[in-house]
């Protein structure tokens, strides 16, 4: 299933953490959407 990312902002960031942990930008988001789950 495919996520499209149409605010440039999100993007950018998104792109940003990959090149920082050498993940995925598949992976950064899965680990954005799991840690903000465990919070609520």
């Amino acid at each position: 299933m495919a996520l499209n990312i149409k605010d440039e902002a999100v993007h950018a960031a998104v792109k940003q953490l990959a090149a920082l942990t050498g993940e995925s930008q598949a992976q950064v988001v899965a680990t954005a959407v799991k840690e903000r789950l465990a919070k609520v």
